[in-house]
């Protein structure tokens, strides 16, 4: 048995269901951000919830009380000691508008939902093994602004993750409208070329990834020269890294697109300093065990 909270009440998750009439279940229409825990503290929540507020925003949702990172943090930690969370875990808050309405909604009041569960984990840990990753063609991704946003609505994600599987590649990139690459079915992408770190530049279309930020800023403080733009399936041919970063799991290294090899030195070096930073952000000491 799991406990989640449910616009405040305590809840046993087995026996939680979501209305018919929800606008969640009819219309997608509501946003979600899913949150390491890392023992036992919500990690870069200040992040999560900065975005979490301008979706809202974007969606004309009434923004929540528990959107306030002190508050969230106690709400979080509470729920992951009733659910014997100590260690690592990973939290997922839903955001909906109340029911009522067709497409038109009658109300822009807000519920949500707070679930967490365990990880098998011990802070962020690099894979052993390189990802293998292909192109997406069969959707596209939305330009910005709409897809810059963690929406409920993921239908384009779910149908590439489908695809990765039935090729058998580990994970795919998707594409917008012009063909650029946008990112992968979980998470944002990034390549080393040259010694410039590279991602798609979200004008283009894809979300704006609280880890995204975190490596961003990271690289900068390596010396390393970052580049925002428009991605192409050549450079993936170009690049001598390529890995994949997102809030749950961190970085994932890629080792292969079709016939080309990569290394994960940087991935390496970053994914260091991510767990360094991470007991940062939980509040806790990086000199602690």
């Amino acid at each position: 048995m799991s406990i989640v909270i449910h616009n405040g009440d305590h809840r046993d998750s087995s026996t939680f269901e979501l209305r018919t009439v929800d606008r969640a279940f009819l219309y997608g229409d509501g946003c979600f951000e899913t949150i390491r825990i890392i023992d036992g503290a919500p990690v870069f929540l200040n992040e999560h919830v900065e975005r979490a507020k301008k979706t809202l925003r974007f969606l004309g949702i009434e923004e929540p009380e528990i959107l306030n990172p002190s508050m969230l943090h106690s709400l979080i930690a509470n729920l992951c000691v009733r659910n014997k969370i100590i260690a690592d875990g990973k939290c997922r808050i839903t955001l909906w508008r109340n029911s009522g309405g067709l497409y038109s909604p009658t109300s822009d009041s807000c519920q949500y939902l707070i679930s967490c569960e365990n990880l098998d984990t011990s802070g962020c840990t690099l894979n052993p093994k390189g990802l293998t990753i292909d192109v997406y063609q069969g959707t596209t991704i939305n330009p910005a602004p709409l897809s810059s946003y963690k929406t409920i609505n993921a239908l384009p994600y779910v149908l590439a993750a489908k695809w990765a599987k039935e090729v058998g590649v580990d994970d795919v990139v998707l594409t917008g409208p012009n063909m650029n690459l946008i990112e992968a079915t979980s998470s944002n992408l990034f390549l080393l070329i040259e010694g410039s770190l590279i991602t798609p530049d979200l004008k283009h279309g894809g979300l704006y990834g609280t880890m995204r930020g975190q490596i961003l800023k990271m690289a900068n403080s390596f010396g390393i020269e970052t580049k925002q733009i428009d991605v192409r399936t050549h450079h993936l041919q170009l690049a001598d890294e390529v890995f994949l970063t997102n809030a749950i799991s961190g970085i994932k290294w890629v080792s292969a697109y079709k016939n080309k090899r990569y290394f994960k030195r940087l991935s390496t070096r970053i994914i260091n300093e991510l767990n360094r930073s991470s007991k940062i952000n939980s509040g806790l000491d990086p000199q602690e065990n």
